[in-house]
Formats: C-alpha cells, structure tokens, sequence
C-alpha cells in the first residue's frame, strides 16, 4: 500500500510538472522566448535570523501543498510586438488557488471549458448536474490566459503566474 501511495504521488509529480504547456500567440512570426518555473514557497530565516518567505523548486509535492507556476517571456524581435496572448492550462491533479494569477500590464481571462472560451470571473457560469447555471467554484477552471496591453520592444520582459494547489 505505501509503495503504491509513492508510486501515485510520483505519477503525480510527473503529471503536474510537464502538465503546463504554454501557448503565445503575437501578431505575427515573433521571437518571443518562454521559460517555465515551478516552485513553491517555504520558511526560511534571514541573515539575522528572522523568518522569511523563500521561493524554492517545487521538489516533491504532496496532496494540499500550494504550487507557484510563473512563465517569463523575452521577447528579441526588432519591431515591436503588439497582440501577445500567454495561455496555459491549470495542471491536472490540482485545483487554481482563485484570486492568484498576475501579471503586470496584462488582461486576465479564465476558461472553464478547457480553453474553448475565455472570460473575466464576473462571465463564468457553469451547469449543475440539473443543467442550471451556477457560480464558478475554484475546481471548475480549467484555463487562464494573460493578453498583453501595448507593445513589446526588443529586450523587453516580464513574467505571468499563478497558484494552485495539489488534489
């Protein structure tokens, strides 16, 4: 039974990291360079001793631990890049830590229906197993996505996240 528990949690593990598949959309073929950081957050002390908040590589995960997901984008084109869109899916096995994504200069938008539509949180509705229309509740998204307002110009970065938490 315990080796069954680690060999679940491994599989777990596996699914959660390679889970995140972004997706950047640009008004046209762009240089726009991503990269992916799973972490999480813990308690550490300081130089003089004081408790801190510490990022640190998600490791190994357990069932309620809260996990940071932040994408970077670069972008290295000579024109500017205007219409940037980051997609990414919440990762299956978890649930989005509602109220959690960010991103600077961005619109956010969220999806329950695996991508196929987006809106603000005000527009989320879903159907009860009666097929009456509920409020969203934090295992219902499926999708966030992050439209960046203005331009990009060459060097320019920034990064996008959010939280979730392991089933």
């Amino acid at each position: 039974m315990i080796l069954e528990s680690k060999r679940l949690i491994n599989v777990i593990l596996i699914c959660l990291f390679s889970s995140v598949i972004n997706t950047v959309m640009a008004d046209a073929i762009q240089p726009i360079a991503l990269t992916n950081v799973v972490e999480m957050e813990v308690l550490a002390k300081d130089k003089n001793g004081n408790d801190v908040i510490k990022r640190v590589p998600a490791g190994k995960v357990v069932p309620g631990d809260e996990v940071i997901y932040t994408t970077t984008f670069k972008y290295s084109g000579e024109e500017p890049a205007t219409d940037i869109v980051i997609s990414n899916p919440i990762p299956q096995f978890t649930i989005f830590k509602v109220g959690s994504a960010a991103g600077k200069n961005t619109v956010i938008e969220y999806s329950v229906d695996n991508g196929e539509s987006f809106h603000g949180t005000a527009n989320l509705k879903v159907k009860d197993d009666q097929g009456k229309e509920r409020a969203i509740e934090a295992e219902d998204y499926t999708n966030i996505r992050w439209t960046y307002r203005g331009q990009l110009e060459k060097g320019d970065e920034g990064t996008v996240e959010y939280r979730v938490v392991l089933k």
